[in-house]
């Protein structure tokens, strides 16, 4: 096994490279971002510029983790993003749209106070304000994660990388032996900090771009703003890295 490097048909993939051309498309995005012009108050503007930073910030996170080898919590964070882009997709397809996650936070609330309701005391219940969101809701139902994936034709998605950084969040056995146990024959070790092989982060960090540059188009896009040379070329050079991931998991496989 080769931890940091891995060689494909046209280039060598490596763990500095992939992070050199993930901290460029940070850069880029962010200095493209802080000259968009919007509408803080349309609702559609606002909302799907929080949803970007969302995104942005937690691909930044995930990234910071690869380059500090902390690996533990990088599935984790980019399911979390996974659902910010699948929300900041759905929104640019329909404006409404913050109407039904307004309608899923409701119904979140409303669970939750039953459930309290049911495990504490009276007096130790606590009191609910009417932050109006209930109005903004009205006439919307809440949706689950499989329908948001589903609206936007992201089944597949939802399917594949979903599932397999969901199955990193909900501690399954697969994900435990994965993680924590070494094996030797028929012996078995308990290990912590565990590092992921080079071709699992490979899939982690594809995730992350792929994201990151998926939602940073789309925004541009529908804010009429041209991305420049040098990102666009960012972009390219991220394009070519992952058809050679693609070759090398295919070879794996």
């Amino acid at each position: 096994m080769i931890d940091n490097a891995m060689k494909s048909s046209q280039t060598a993939i490596s763990k500095e490279c992939i992070v050199k051309l993930l901290d460029d498309l940070v850069q880029d995005f962010l200095a493209e971002t802080s000259k968009i012009t919007f509408d803080k108050y349309n609702v559609q503007h606002l909302y799907l510029m929080c949803l970007y930073g969302r995104i942005f910030e937690l691909g930044v996170s995930a990234l910071n983790l690869m380059k500090a080898n902390d690996h533990a919590g990088i599935p984790v964070i980019l399911r979390t993003q996974l659902e910010a882009f699948v929300d900041f997709a759905n929104l640019i397809e329909d404006k409404d749209f913050i109407k039904t996650i307004a309608a899923t936070f409701i119904d979140q609330k409303k669970r939750l106070y039953k459930n309290l309701k049911n495990h504490l005391d009276p007096s130790e219940l606590p009191s609910i304000a009417n932050d109006g969101t209930e109005k903004v809701a009205e006439g919307y139902k809440p949706q689950s994660i499989w329908e948001r994936f589903k609206n936007i034709k992201l089944e597949k998605t939802y399917i594949t990388a979903y599932f397999i950084l969901c199955g990193y969040s909900h501690n399954n056995l697969a994900m435990l032996e994965h993680k924590h146990l070494e094996k030797t024959g028929k012996d078995h070790t308990v290990v912590f900090f565990k590092e992921e092989p080079f071709l699992i982060l490979l899939r982690f960090a594809m995730t992350l771009g792929a994201t990151l540059v998926d939602s940073h188009k789309i925004m541009m896009n529908f804010f009429n703003k041209p991305m420049e040379n040098k990102t666009n070329q960012i972009c390219s050079q991220f394009s070519l890295l992952r058809e050679d991931a693609k070759a090398l998991f295919i070879n794996e496989e």
